[in-house]
């Protein structure tokens, strides 16, 4: 059921100098709340922010997106309110790109897209990082942060009651993790998307047309290649590591953002990185309610997953 009557909707809309509503259809999101909207000058995407501590972010996100369509980079235009403003009673419009969010690629959309994605990355090498993001604490940042998760989340770990083989599987990952965590600590700090995942990219007619939620982070490049690798070449309905279109990636990056030698040592261990905020989102989930089983199914999933990483590019190469 939706937060918001037709009236709402009306009411937000008018907001802005771009007609009368005709339709809205509400669209799914993980956190915030989102709408596909129709008026009679055109279509446009409504994003109302449920959690207020991430405003300041999107505050950021007008002069950054205009930044990147001046950079060729396909980010959604978004509009200001008739008082001038790009966000109002926590809501924010962007212009709609139309197109399909995919859960399977030809090899001519991994390479359109991923060829925009490195664009992006060298755009933002040159984009001043906001003091926010580099302060930005939240149950994301402390699920793949590699120290907290080997200094916190370890020992508690151990104390669970689980199977022993995912509870040894979940330690040897974080194990793995850890002993690169000098080396990953050398890297240079970006702005970076932080979370371009199956959902945020948009294709049309064989091309990626749009890349959009623009997650803000403040990490490693190689780190955002890692998330990007872990969710087009291991997909959450597949059950298997796509090695040829991981190739495919690695070569279309590389063409337009070499990497360097210790960056190609550290994508593996980031892909794994990313695996690994999945699980320790589960167990902060488990940890913060009451009286709820250990969600043994999910770390399990999630094991599993993480093992194929491991045995795909951690134990051959």
């Amino acid at each position: 059921m939706s937060l918001f009557s037709k009236k709402e909707i009306e009411k937000a809309i008018s907001l802005y100098d771009i007609g009368q509503l005709t339709e809205y259809l509400e669209i799914a999101g993980s956190v915030d709340t989102n709408f596909r909207v129709n008026t009679d000058r055109g279509t446009y995407f409504l994003k109302y922010i449920n959690n207020k501590v991430n405003i300041p972010q999107f505050e950021l996100l007008a002069p950054l997106h205009e930044y990147l369509r001046i950079k060729g980079i396909p980010v959604p235009y978004i509009h200001k309110t008739k008082n001038g403003n790009y966000l109002e009673e926590d809501f924010i419009l962007y212009d709609y790109i139309e197109g399909d969010i995919k859960n399977s690629w030809t090899a001519n959309e991994i390479i359109s897209l991923t060829r925009n994605f490195a664009s992006m990355l060298v755009a933002l090498k040159d984009y001043p990082v906001p003091e926010f993001i580099k302060r930005k604490v939240d149950k994301y940042t402390k699920g793949y942060d590699i120290r907290y998760c080997h200094e916190y989340f370890k020992p508690k770990i151990l104390e669970l009651q689980i199977d022993e083989e995912i509870k040894h599987s979940i330690i040897t990952t974080i194990d793995i993790i850890y002993s690169k965590v000098s080396l990953f600590e050398e890297q240079p700090k970006f702005l970076v998307h932080g979370d371009l995942n199956e959902m945020n990219a948009i294709f049309q007619n064989g091309e990626n047309v749009g890349i959009i939620d623009f997650g803000g982070a403040y990490d490693p490049i190689v780190y955002d290649l890692g998330e990007f690798c872990y969710w087009f070449t291991m997909p959450v309905w597949r059950d298997d590591f796509i090695r040829e279109r991981y190739d495919l990636i690695l070569k279309t990056f590389e063409a337009i953002l070499p990497l360097s030698s210790s960056e190609k040592e550290l994508l593996p261990y980031m892909i794994l990185r990313r695996g690994m905020m999945d699980i320790m989102l589960t167990l902060q989930w488990y940890w913060s309610e009451e009286k709820v089983p250990v969600p043994i199914n999910r770390l399990s999933e999630l094991t599993r997953r993480n093992n194929k990483i491991i045995s795909e590019l951690l134990t051959h190469d």
